[in-house]
């Protein structure tokens, strides 16, 4: 069975990004094949590296490369206040989105 690649923007550091690299690694259906990891562009290369995965500046740089990367779908880490953008271009695109939404109105 081929796995999904999955592009990821955000979920570089913190607890919600671990939580969802490894879900998604968990079953072995899918794998992280890029992201745009981190706000900081250096940063977000350097994250990528580190996880052994094609790095991007940010969502839209991803964006541009998703039809290199094959992407299947992304999914979204980012503060709640930074879902949108990257969610509709990416949907724009074709592209299917999973989002992380919380109940925490203060993020």
């Amino acid at each position: 069975m081929k796995k999904l690649r999955v592009g990821m923007i955000g979920g570089g550091s913190g607890f919600f990004g671990d939580v969802h690299r490894r879900a998604i690694n968990l079953d072995g259906t899918r794998e992280i094949v890029a992201g745009a990891l981190r706000s900081n562009p250096e940063e977000s290369i350097k994250t990528a590296k580190e996880l052994g995965i094609n790095g991007y500046t940010d969502y839209k740089a991803l964006l541009d490369a998703s039809e290199k990367e094959k992407l299947d779908y992304v999914v979204i880490i980012t503060p709640n206040n930074a879902h949108f953008a990257p969610a509709k271009a990416f949907i724009e695109k074709g592209i299917p989105v999973f989002v992380r939404k919380t109940n925490d109105f203060n993020s």
